[in-house]
């Protein structure tokens, strides 16, 4: 499962990836202590499905975070 993978680098380094490769562009502000894994792996999938159905359904040129 692709949401799984993050860099180990923490959450804050992964959430810059997928802000890189978003369809879309992405502006990306955050400013957070590393949490768990395991919260940090739902806050990325949660952001990573938001950002996919951002583009895919609402036809957004634009995600702001």
């Amino acid at each position: 499962m692709s949401w799984r993978v993050y860099p180990k680098s923490g959450l804050e380094a992964a959430l810059e990836s997928l802000s890189e490769r978003a369809a879309i562009p992405v502006d990306l502000s955050c400013a957070i202590d590393e949490p768990s894994p395991e919260l940090a792996t739902a806050v990325y999938f949660v952001a990573s499905e938001s950002v996919t159905n951002a583009a895919k359904h609402a036809n957004a040129n634009k995600v702001t975070t």
